[in-house]
Order: C-alpha cells, then sequence, then structure tokens
C-alpha cells in the first residue's frame, strides 16, 4: 500500500538500463516505440524489453503477479523485473524511454523512440515487453506468451519485420492493487492506494480517470475502448549497409623536410586504441614506429567484428613506398557502415628512432553515424604538435632508419609522450642521397589526409549496361519512362540516360547502389530554354527512386517525367506544372 500521488515521478528516477553484451554472431535489431493514443488520452512508462530463448514467462491470465510485473504495474520500475529476468543463458533486457517525455521519459500520446542492439539468434530468439499505462493503479500491457514474438527461427535467421499494434482489449490488470483511482501515479485525484491480491485479468477499463487532472496538469480526455489504439511496436533487421571511400595522404612538408613511411589504417566499430600518452606503445606500434613496419599491428588489429585494415604506400616512393614531401596517394576500399564506422591511422616520421603520427582516440575519426550516413568528407591535417614519441628507443640518431648518421639504437623503455622534434638530424644525409634541411616546428605541416566518398565516373555507368531502347512517357504506367532517347540499365550501378544529341544536353546520369539502398546523382545540365531537376526519396520515406522533369520542344510531350521505385516500395507520380 503506498500513499504519495507523486511517487511515480520519485521511484522512477531510480530507472536505470541494463548493459548490453556484443556477440560476434549477433544480428542487429531496431526496436521502435509509438504512443498511438488520441492527444487527449492515456500515457505509458518506458519500455521494457526482454530477449530471451524461449523460457521467460512475464505473465499468466488467472495466475498472480510476480513482485517484477507488480512493481513494473503499479509504478513503471523496471529493477525488480530485470532481476527476475536475469542474463543467464545470454539474456538481455533493454529499456526504452521517451528522449523528451516527462520526469523519467513518459510516452505522451503521439511519442516515439527507437533503439538499436546487437543480438544472438538463438539466445535472443524471443521478445518480452511490457509497461505500465498511465494514470492508472496496475494497468500494463506486455505479453504473457513467451512464445509469441519470435524474432528469430530455428536457423538463425530473422522472420521479418514485425509490427505490434496494443489496443483496449491488450491491456490487462494486475490484480495488485484496487482500481479506484486512489494514489495512482501521474493522477492528481490523490488519496492511498489499496492492495487487492487479486490475479492477473484483462483490464476493464479507466473510464473513472476521464476528465481528473495528470501528473503535467493537463486534462485526461479519454481512456479506452476494447478498439483503441495505445501503442505500436516495430521490430526491424538493421542491415549493415556498405560505402565506398577514398582515402588520400600527402605529404605536406616543405621540399627539404621530413618524409614518412607508408601509412597504416584499421578501420573499426570504434574498439580499437592504438596509444594513449603516458602509456606504454604495443609491440604493433613499437614495430611501426622504429622500422615502419605493420605486420606486427595489423595482428594486434586483427579482423574480427568485419574489422579492415589497408596500408598506403606512395606509387613512385623511394624503397617501400616513402612519402617524400610533395608525394601523394591513394586508395578506394568499401566499407561497413558499422563495423568499420571508425578510423585509426598511423606512420613512422624519417628520419627518427621512433617518431610517429596516429590518432590516440579511437572514436576521433567517425566516418558514419549511428543510422550508417556517411559524415561528410573529412580533412586531417597532421602538425608538428600532432607527433609522438613511441618512448621505446632513445632518440640519439643512432641506428635511425632513412638516415646515414648510423650507429646504432638503444632501447628507452619509456612511455608515449608528445616528440620533443628532431632538429638534431637537421644538415644530415638521408638514405637516398638528400640532406635534411628542416625538421617541425609545433604548427609545420607533415601531412595531410582526406577521406571522401567515391562516386563512380559517368563512363563507369555504361560499363555492361543494357540498351533499353527508346519509349514515350505513359500517363497509365508509374514505372520506368522512356524518352526519345536511349535508356540504359546497369545491375552494378543503376539508370543512365543520354538525350538527344541535338539539345544542348548531353546526357543525365544517375544510378543506385546494389539493390537501390542509396541513390545518388551524378550529373546534369539544364535544357536549352526549358529547365530541369530532380531529387530521391530516402529509405525514410519508403521510396527509394527520382523524379525527373523537363520542358523541351524537341519531346513530344512538354512535360517529361522519369520514375522510378524498385520492387515492393510504392510507385508515385508528380505533376510538376
Amino acid at each position: 500500500m503506498k500513499t504519495s500521488i507523486n511517487r511515480y515521478k520519485t521511484k522512477l528516477a531510480l530507472l536505470s538500463m541494463t548493459t548490453l553484451p556484443l556477440f560476434a554472431n549477433a544480428t542487429e535489431v531496431r526496436v521502435t516505440v509509438e504512443n498511438l493514443a488520441p492527444s487527449d488520452g492515456l500515457y505509458f512508462t518506458p519500455v521494457w524489453f526482454g530477449f530471451h530463448d524461449g523460457s521467460f514467462d512475464l505473465h499468466d491470465i488467472g495466475g498472480a503477479a510476480s513482485a517484477g510485473l507488480e512493481s513494473l504495474a503499479e509504478d513503471g520500475m523496471t529493477a525488480t523485473l530485470d532481476g527476475e529476468f536475469g542474463s543467464a543463458d545470454g539474456r538481455q533486457s533493454n529499456v526504452l524511454a521517451a528522449p523528451s517525455g516527462i520526469g523519467p521519459g513518459l510516452y505522451n500520446p503521439g511519442a516515439i523512440a527507437s533503439f538499436t542492439l546487437d543480438l544472438n539468434t538463438a539466445e535472443n530468439r524471443y521478445l518480452t515487453y511490457a509497461s505500465m499505462l498511465l494514470p492508472s493503479n496496475d494497468a500494463f500491457f506486455g505479453n504473457g506468451n513467451p512464445l509469441a514474438v519470435e524474432l528469430f527461427d530455428a536457423d538463425g535467421n530473422f522472420t521479418g519485420e514485425r509490427t505490434i499494434i496494443i489496443i483496449g482489449e491488450n491491456i490487462y490488470d494486475a490484480g495488485t492493487e484496487v482500481n479506484d483511482t486512489m494514489g495512482a501515479p501521474f493522477s492528481m485525484i490523490g488519496g492511498t492506494s489499496s492492495d487487492e491480491g487479486g490475479l492477473v485479468a484483462l483490464h476493464s477499463g479507466l473510464d473513472n480517470f476521464i476528465g481528473s487532472a495528470l501528473g503535467n496538469g493537463d486534462i485526461l480526455g479519454s481512456a479506452f475502448s476494447s478498439s483503441t489504439q495505445i501503442a505500436r511496436i516495430t521490430i526491424s533487421e538493421v542491415v549493415p549497409t556498405t560505402v565506398q571511400l577514398q582515402v588520400t595522404v600527402e605529404n605536406l612538408a616543405p621540399s627539404d623536410g621530413l618524409y614518412f613511411t607508408p601509412v597504416w589504417f584499421g578501420f573499426h566499430d570504434g574498439s580499437f586504441d592504438l596509444h594513449d600518452v603516458g602509456g606504454a606503445a604495443s609491440a604493433g606500434l613499437e614495430s611501426l614506429a622504429e622500422d615502419g613496419m605493420t605486420d606486427t599491428l595489423n595482428g594486434e588489429f586483427g579482423s574480427a567484428d568485419a574489422r579492415q585494415s589497408y596500408v598506403l604506400a606512395a606509387s613512385s616512393g623511394i624503397g617501400p613506398g616513402l612519402y617524400n614531401p610533395g608525394a601523394i596517394a591513394s586508395f578506394a576500399l568499401d566499407l561497413n557502415t558499422a563495423a568499420n564506422r571508425y578510423l585509426t591511422y598511423a606512420s613512422m616520421l624519417l628520419p627518427s628512432n621512433d617518431a610517429f603520427f596516429g590518432n590516440g582516440n579511437p572514436l576521433a575519426v567517425e566516418l558514419f553515424d549511428t543510422d550508417g550516413n556517411f559524415t561528410g568528407e573529412r580533412t586531417i591535417i597532421i602538425i608538428g604538435e600532432n607527433i609522438y614519441d613511441a618512448g621505446t628507443e632513445v632518440n640519439d640518431t643512432m641506428g635511425a632508419p632513412f638516415s646515414m648518421i648510423g650507429g646504432t639504437s638503444s632501447d628507452e623503455g619509456g612511455l608515449v609522450a608528445l616528440h620533443a622534434g628532431l632538429d638534431n638530424f637537421i644538415g644530415s644525409a638521408l638514405g637516398n642521397g638528400d640532406i635534411l634541411g628542416s625538421a617541425f616546428s609545433s604548427s609545420t605541416q607533415i601531412a595531410r589526409i582526406t577521406i571522401s566518398e567515391l562516386v563512380p565516373s559517368a563512363d563507369a555507368l555504361l560499363t555492361g549496361a543494357e540498351d533499353l531502347g527508346n519509349g514515350f512517357y505513359d500517363t497509365d504506367d508509374f514505372g520506368v519512362v522512356f524518352s526519345a532517347s536511349p535508356w540504359f540499365f546497369s545491375a552494378e550501378f543503376g539508370w543512365f540516360f543520354s538525350y538527344s544529341e541535338n539539345t544542348n544536353a548531353v546526357a543525365w546520369y544517375f544510378f543506385t547502389a546494389p539493390e537501390f539502398n542509396t541513390w545518388v546523382f551524378v550529373d546534369g545540365t539544364f535544357l536549352d530554354g526549358g529547365n530541369f531537376w530532380g531529387y530521391a526519396l530516402s529509405a525514410t520515406n519508403q521510396v527509394s527512386g527520382w523524379f525527373f522533369y523537363a520542358e523541351e520542344a524537341s519531346v513530344d510531350d512538354e512535360n517529361f517525367y522519369f520514375i522510378f521505385a524498385p520492387e515492393g516500395a510504392p510507385s508515385i507520380f508528380n505533376d510538376a506544372q
């Protein structure tokens, strides 16, 4: 029995989220929750989710509520329920709050929130969910059948996107508190609640709260009938996407300045830490910083979790591809937007005993956001104050690579630190016979790394293209639209259209990645005496396609349209006039 009308607000301040482990064989899913109640309708608490192997039973109609369910249904609290659920057998739980919700994240009508997580397809095969309805004494929604929401089949395949609509006939009474409005959370009616000692049952309704003030001052205008939509839960698979990026490296040092070794790149999910200032260098970093070698570092980096590494040498560089001042090189790589979200880079500075540059913060270079979108072209300028001393070899010039000073190097046994400088090499001969004329100050530019999204050239669009012939727009067919000039289709890149040669327009180019996941406009030109425009509809709009409009006298129909939507997406038509 409880007395405070504010107990919900106080107790839910303690609401917590469990830490979710990651699995090497995991499938990532996205869970979205929406409050579908009328604008003057019911709220509900942050939703608890439990992912399990089918063995967790939240409740049974006609049975007594567990202590965990009682705590959730009376107060919206999940700690006791989490304890009952546990983490044995790889179970995972999560609590999803509305990001702008009142107090601890209540879902007001219209509120929406999402989260993603990695699930083991065997241990997390089934889903159980639960939330308290507000205002109420102990009303809740949640699936009592532990096998009702099967996310993966016996072979570990995702069973497909699932939408669960919670309506009034899916609301339960926990049977633990009398439904008299007294002491109900998120209600200003007040009073003291009474224990009921009953059993879980379908709820008879919350009309006795209509017209009363809620905890935020609003007035409850409606509750629910058996068909009232209250919440929607959507579970979908997050399909990793691949984006091709181009990485370019340039040596910006003065013409008589420093060289550096082929640059090592590691693309990862944010979990690889190259170094920490004040910490000891790993064997891989030591090998790179002393000799420019990357084999050991590659071994430490590994290929687990779809990591990718690459070593970029200067194509005309001395020996193994050293970057002399002014040297430049590029490579392109297909990256998984989730597994390769972050970049770490490293290279040895020459001549030196163990000087290097490389980002110690594994999250410093974010290539893709949480939704898999490329974060935009990035330029990294490495200057003198970004040069590190690995602390593994004494900085006395002895035995330094690419130096003719000679001698034998000495182990240092120190720690990674910012480098004090390489002025002691100035005036000495380099391995190629040149004389080092300058080293670096804190502001000296040494290298530039540029990362950009690679867009195939227009010529590439025609590789393996199929000539679809000529045709005209048909108002009854909102699929592929032909003009009086050839269309081509390439399975790799998408569509290509060459306009008739008797106009100023040479061509329109546009393409889509495999499976039509992402559309990109490559090139276009205004028509003589007319106009042209086009736009892409993103996947969030449930359509991937283009709409083009042109006004040109040489086309039989004054207005020209092109609409394409992949299989399964709705066709669209717009009148540009």
